[in-house]
């Protein structure tokens, strides 16, 4: 690229030339003036901060009785989970490169090893942590104007809600909605990756798409309201998010989180866990399932949680927070940590405190790199 060439570093483009390439899909690449003067190069997904030290992001069963012997029979088997699951981001989009992207920059000055890998602007400040590049993305959504892709959604209220989760990722809620397992993978991406979330919520807000993890919304589900999550008991951030999530797993039916609830279509699929933490963010995810109710107290006791994030699937919960120690598999929680008296703490539901079950039986576990 000759210096004297538009978009260059010497010759970069303003904000307003930027966005306006940008809402149009003609932006290819290139150096622009961010709002805080700052030289940056913008690829079309993502700013890489190179001069302010600031992380890029990379390169870019059923049948009618879903509750049923073949729905967790054949797992044993090879349908359930033994079967090559779906993986969207598989699909032949340029867009998506080869999904070798990650955290960016090494993370050398803070230390923290949860970003991910991938190449980017080296991070080379010291100070910038996973949690501070989530608020600056934020910042930067919240400075600029641009079309969206859920025109009756306040960004006002996305951005409130988001800065919330990022500083609070128990507030995660599923609501009504029969999206418990994605809840659990969302709050593990704000409280490992929580840069990551939020350039993904964004993303989804704004196109309806987030290319790096093959991520769509479903084309209903953008005439959806603030109104209408608030009566799911939940928020059109986690519609958003989860229902992409689902909707982009389902391989034949769409997802719209703001009309659809807890239906056969908001199911998650034990292989889709595992294969989005290993598949997408490259996560070991150690994997263990049974054929029935199993104590699991003695593993959960041993593991370390401040270096694993443990997704449990389960029965239910009855109403004094305790496990269903019969039934069918149908519920994830994440597992906090055991106590003295032989019980497990674990959240759910978008509650801040823990729950505590005396019971500790489970129909399987995924223990996760943080």
């Amino acid at each position: 690229m000759a210096t004297d060439e538009k978009g260059t570093q010497e010759n970069p483009y303003s904000l307003e030339e930027y966005e306006s390439l940008s809402e149009s899909g003609q932006w290819q690449g290139g150096y622009i003036t961010d709002e805080t003067g700052s030289v940056v190069y913008a690829l079309k997904d993502a700013v890489f901060y190179g001069s302010k030290g600031y992380s890029g992001y990379g390169s870019s069963g059923s049948g009618s009785d879903p509750w049923g012997s073949h729905w967790w029979g054949s797992w044993w088997g090879s349908s359930w989970w033994g079967s090559y699951p779906y993986k969207p981001w598989d699909d032949d989009d340029d867009s998506n490169g080869d999904n070798t992207g990650g955290g960016g920059g090494g993370n050398t000055g803070g230390g923290n090893n949860n970003t991910g890998g991938g190449g980017g602007g080296g991070n080379s400040s010291g100070g910038s942590t996973p949690k501070s590049r989530a608020l600056d993305i934020i910042k930067r959504f919240e400075n600029r104007v641009t079309s969206v892709a859920y025109p009756n959604i306040s960004k006002t209220k996305f951005i409130q809600d988001l800065r919330e989760q990022i500083s609070t990722p128990a507030l995660v809620k599923q609501g009504e909605n029969g999206t418990c397992g994605i809840a659990a993978i969302c709050k593990y991406l704000l409280e490992c990756m929580p840069d990551k979330y939020a350039e993904a919520a964004i993303s989804l807000y704004e196109t309806g798409k987030y290319d790096k993890w093959g991520l769509k919304v479903c084309e209903a589900s953008k005439t959806g309201t603030d109104a209408q999550a608030k009566e799911l008991k939940t928020t059109a951030l986690d519609c958003i998010v989860q229902g992409a999530f689902r909707n982009t797993y389902n391989e034949t039916t769409s997802y719209n989180p703001f009309t659809d609830g807890s239906g056969w279509s908001s199911i998650t699929w034990p292989t889709e866990i595992n294969s989005f933490f290993e598949d997408q963010l490259h996560k070991n995810c150690e994997c263990h399932t049974y054929s029935h109710l199993t104590d699991s107290f003695d593993q959960l006791s041993k593991i370390d949680y401040s270096r694993k994030y443990v997704i449990a699937l389960i029965g239910y919960t009855d109403v004094n927070g305790n496990f269903e120690e019969e039934g069918i598999p149908r519920h994830y929680v994440q597992i906090l940590g055991t106590t003295n008296d032989h019980a497990i703490n674990y959240w759910q539901m978008g509650r801040e405190q823990p729950y505590k079950s005396q019971t500790t039986k489970v129909w399987g576990l995924y223990i996760i790199d943080r």
